[in-house]
């Protein structure tokens, strides 16, 4: 009866008023019939952004709003807004799996529905953080500088990770209790743990990649735990050890076998002077005859072999840097080695004397 009473009013208001006001009329008279609405409500997609964000930030397996606003296109719309959220955030690429989205439309509003699949679930997330929270408080000292705190969050991930290829182990939760994980799980915990010391960074991802870009001394830099693991290039008598070549790189050398949407992050054009630039000018073994020197170390610069215990046999020089440039000079009782790299004017000499 109310109904009824309801839309008599409206005709009556229509035909005293004029057509000019029948939009007006309609919409008011629609929004009193109609059952209360208990959906957040968003006028613009600012707002579609925020609900969006903070349904992926709970792992919410759904978002539901009323949109009022111009609905025209707003299936696309909406579908553009989860995508560019997305895009924007690296940590959302590797937790979301993939997601739908329903609207429902009417004359002066649309009903939306966003589901989403995740990676993980809540219950693994959760572990995740408690499990990364147990590490740090291990690992860092809280007289640690930023970069003595990346370092060891880098140095954990590669000697306590190894990356998996299967690649049906792809997530954080896997790295953690599973022990290995591909390069999202290896980037997502990097992340965790970079937040957890307050390092600011962010997560990439780029051609079937992904990795960090961290903000460390003032200066943005790459950090790629996945290629800084041996057990991902499959150097087995390597497993344990860790590299530095991906470890606070620029956009210039991570550019050459990385590819990614620059508008979306920050420029890292510095070039570090730090472990890197030692790693980039050091060698990771001497073998005589494929076995490695028993007395290798990369910072020892200086072997004395027996002429003829290596009489005959082969002397092979593996740099640590999968780029560097190795050039050999022979003299009567000495070899040496030069290594050089073409971000850095030092070379790194390493010398073998012949008794």
């Amino acid at each position: 009866m109310k109904i009824i009473l309801q839309v008599i009013i409206c005709i009556m208001s229509i035909l005293l008023m004029g057509c000019s006001d029948v939009d007006n009329i309609i919409k008011e008279n629609l929004e009193a019939m109609e059952i209360v609405d208990t959906n957040p409500i968003c006028t613009d997609l600012d707002q579609v952004e925020e609900n969006i964000k903070l349904a992926i930030d709970n792992l919410d397996n759904e978002v539901k709003f009323t949109y009022k606003g111009d609905n025209s296109d707003i299936l696309q719309r909406i579908s553009d807004t989860i995508k560019k959220v997305i895009d924007e955030n690296g940590e959302y690429t590797v937790l979301v799996s993939n997601y739908e989205t329903e609207t429902t439309s009417y004359a002066y509003k649309s009903k939306v529905k966003i589901s989403f699949k995740y990676n993980l679930s809540q219950e693994e997330y959760s572990e995740v953080k408690d499990r990364v929270n147990s590490i740090i408080s291990e690992i860092i000292d809280p007289s640690m500088g930023d970069f003595e705190k990346e370092k060891a969050i880098n140095d954990w991930i590669v000697t306590n990770i190894e990356y998996d290829k299967t690649k049906e182990k792809t997530n954080a939760y896997t790295a953690l209790f599973e022990g290995k994980t591909v390069c999202s799980g290896y980037a997502h915990l990097a992340k965790l743990m970079l937040d957890k010391v307050d390092i600011q960074n962010k997560l990439i991802t780029g051609g079937d990649h992904a990795w960090n870009i961290v903000y460390i001394e003032g200066k943005w830099y790459h950090l790629d735990t996945t290629w800084n693991d041996p057990s991902y290039v499959n150097i087995s008598d390597k497993m344990h050890e860790v590299s530095y070549e991906y470890f606070n790189v620029t956009d210039e050398f991570i550019s050459k076998s990385h590819s990614w949407d620059r508008t979306l992050y920050p420029l890292a054009n510095t070039k570090y002077e730090g472990i890197r630039k030692k790693t980039m000018l050091s060698l990771a073994d001497i073998r005589i005859g494929g076995i490695s020197l028993y007395n290798f170390d990369p910072n020892t610069h200086k072997y004395y072999l027996n002429r003829n215990e290596v009489q005959g046999k082969s002397i092979e020089f593996i740099p640590r840097s999968s780029v560097a440039e190795l050039r050999l000079n022979k003299f009567s009782n000495r070899w040496e080695i030069k290594i050089k790299s073409e971000e850095y004017e030092d070379i790194g000499t390493y010398i073998l004397y012949f008794n």
